[in-house]
């Protein structure tokens, strides 16, 4: 089957010249450029061409070009959300557009199984060539970072300087600026907050009484156990439970965990999300939860992406510092934690979920999301 683009067209566009010319594919996919961008180092006077050169460079720009096309999808997303009303249209779309960068992900992680056909002994006949340059000066990736809303204040120090101090000119000035727009985290926060305020439920007061009337029967089952340590265990288990609820019910105790940067969002936004989760059976509540879900695989994938690129490089060069003067493995093996992870709130709310039987009757719940 010829591809689309290949085929002739009746539409035409116009060259530097004013001219009409057809649209061939090579001229829209620009391929001239493309395919003549591979500039290979060690084929350069007084470098011994290494043949594993070309595949390095061939990922490393796919990598880029599909980080591109994630930030085109991220900032798509964000317009639409960054809005008074966010229709629930908007939410399918933007819940569409987030699947695609999951999707996109998933690709990159396999093109760690391209490039590890490269052998430690090739790398190592290329990499005297490549000099300063990291992985760590993706501007690209950078921005996908803050306008995702990874924290700066919890971002790892790369050879104790500021990420930002790996850019100069008009990177930097694109890093520093997506610092200070409203973040998919910011913008996921307000919509959460706003669905809260929409339905006048009163969840939280309703999942408080709920959550009491739960614990209470389980210290009731628990104190009528014949075995001493036993039932000691359960009423710990118990107390332990209400501390756990007290800490995302109660505002005060919500609010202290975020100071420590424990929790990110807000108590209100926190009790949007929960009510989603408890009802997503609910039609009204059925596109909001695929949302919600979407956003904790997307922090998913781009964990299992830092760790696969991570092992890559301690396969690659063992313990050696990396080419940009990280530490190489033992720094990217420690962003692999969970302060790189976005929407860590998300993925912790099974924490407070709670048996249908308990759950307030759903019938009061407004319809507007």
């Amino acid at each position: 089957m010829a591809c689309p683009l290949s085929t002739k067209r009746n539409a035409q566009e116009s060259d530097e010249e004013g001219i009409q010319t057809k649209v061939t594919y090579p001229g829209q996919l620009q391929l001239s450029k493309l395919l003549t961008s591979q500039k290979l180092l060690t084929s350069l006077p007084g470098n011994k061409p290494v043949h594993d050169e070309h595949l390095f460079i061939v990922t490393h720009q796919a990598f880029e070009l599909w980080f591109k096309q994630i930030i085109v999808e991220i900032d798509s997303i964000r317009e639409l959300l960054d809005k008074e009303d966010v229709e629930i249209s908007n939410i399918l779309t933007v819940n569409e557009r987030l699947q695609r960068i999951g999707r996109i992900f998933h690709v990159l992680i396999g093109q760690f199984d391209v490039i590890a056909t490269m052998t430690p002994q090739e790398f190592l006949k290329m990499r005297h060539v490549l000099g300063n340059s990291s992985g760590y000066q993706s501007c690209q990736f950078r921005l996908i970072e803050n306008k995702l809303g990874v924290r700066e204040d919890l971002r790892i120090k790369y050879g104790n300087q500021s990420y930002e101090d790996a850019f100069e000119g008009e990177e930097r000035e694109l890093v520093i600026r997506s610092q200070t727009e409203a973040s998919l985290f910011t913008l996921i926060e307000r919509w959460l907050t706003k669905l809260a305020d929409a339905n006048k439920f009163g969840f939280f007061e309703k999942l408080k009484t709920a959550v009491e009337h739960m614990i209470t029967n389980d210290e009731v089952k628990a104190s009528k156990i014949d075995n001493q340590v036993l039932r000691k265990t359960s009423l710990e288990s118990s107390a332990k439970s209400r501390t756990s609820f007290d800490s995302i019910l109660d505002r005060a105790k919500h609010d202290e965990l975020v100071q420590k940067g424990n929790r990110r969002f807000s108590h209100k936004a926190i009790e949007g999300a929960l009510m989603i989760f408890h009802y997503c059976k609910e039609p009204q509540f059925h596109i909001p939860h695929a949302l919600l879900i979407t956003l904790i695989e997307i922090d998913q994938k781009m964990a299992q992406w830092r760790h696969h690129h991570a092992t890559m490089v301690q396969r690659m060069i063992g313990n050696l510092e990396g080419t940009g003067g990280s530490s190489g493995y033992m720094y990217l093996r420690a962003l692999c934690s969970d302060r790189y992870k976005v929407f860590l709130d998300l993925v912790n709310m099974s924490s407070y979920f709670i048996p249908e039987q308990y759950l307030p009757n759903p019938s009061t719940l407004e319809s507007k999301i």
